[in-house]
């Protein structure tokens, strides 16, 4: 705070303003503890669905400690052929084709791989059949 010579009449005219002024003060202090109270709220809304998306993907992949890859074409497929990755490669291919089929019967599996056609046979039959 500046240094002034009279700082006990700024004080004292500061606080008689305060007295004065008491329904003004009171709404801005609870206005001040509202916006507070929304943004807090929101923030914690907004984390608590991104968690929730975050966990339902998890879920969807097969949980926590397994990886997936986004939307991976076959020619990167192909790349990971032969080394550890191939499997999740496949499934997420597998996850992508499905759906796709789904919407649309006339698309073609995007590899050919006897196992890939197999398991995705397979959750098609077990998709109709619920």
């Amino acid at each position: 705070m500046v240094r002034v010579k009279n700082s006990a009449c700024v004080r004292r005219l500061a606080l008689k303003s305060l007295r004065a002024n008491r329904a003004r003060n009171t709404a801005a202090v609870l206005a001040i503890a509202l916006t507070s109270l929304l943004f807090t709220a929101l923030f914690t809304i907004t984390m608590s669905v991104n968690a929730s998306f975050q966990e339902s993907n998890f879920r969807m992949v097969g949980g926590y400690a397994h990886g997936s890859f986004k939307r991976l074409t076959p020619e990167q497929y192909d790349e990971l052929k032969g080394t550890d990755w191939e499997s999740a490669a496949l499934r997420n291919l597998e996850i992508f084709y499905i759906g796709s089929y789904l919407l649309d019967p006339s698309v073609t599996a995007p590899v050919d791989d006897s196992s890939f056609k197999q398991s995705s046979e397979e959750e098609l039959r077990r998709i109709m059949a619920a």
